[in-house]
C-alpha cells in the first residue's frame, strides 16, 4: 500500500519532467507524484511505539513487514531515521524499527 505525498514542496523542481505528449502543444513540464508508504508516514510524523489505545505504528509495520527494508522516496532516510528526526521522536519507535531491520544501520563503503 502507498499513498500520495502530500508534503511535496511545488517549488522543488527535482521531479519536473518534459513528457512529449502529440496532443499538448505547449510541451509544458508535468510534475510526477510522489508516493509514500504508511509506515515511513508515521515514522516521519512521529508515532509513539506504545501510544494509548491505538498502537498505530506497530499495526502499519504488522500490516506490511517489507515496508521496513524500503528507504522513504521522499526523504531517501530509512523508517528508524525517520523516527528519531524531531522534537517529538519516540526512542522506543526508532529502537523497535531498528530491532526490525538491524541492516538499515549498517555503514555502506
Amino acid at each position: 500500500m502507498i499513498i500520495q505525498d502530500d508534503d511535496h514542496d511545488p517549488t522543488d523542481d527535482t521531479n519536473d519532467c518534459i513528457h512529449h505528449d502529440p496532443t499538448n502543444h505547449h510541451h509544458r513540464p508535468r510534475r510526477r507524484r510522489r508516493y509514500r508508504l504508511p509506515l515511513c508516514i508515521a515514522a516521519a510524523q512521529s508515532f509513539q511505539w506504545y501510544e494509548p489505545k491505538q498502537q498505530l505504528l506497530q499495526k502499519i509495520l504488522k500490516a506490511n513487514m517489507a515496508a521496513i527494508e524500503v528507504t522513504d522516496s521522499s526523504s531517501g532516510l530509512e523508517p528508524f531515521m525517520l523516527a528519531a528526526v524531531g522534537l517529538e521522536s519516540d526512542l522506543e519507535a526508532v529502537f523497535r524499527l531498528l530491532v526490525e531491520y538491524p541492516v538499515a544501520a549498517t555503514v555502506c563503503c
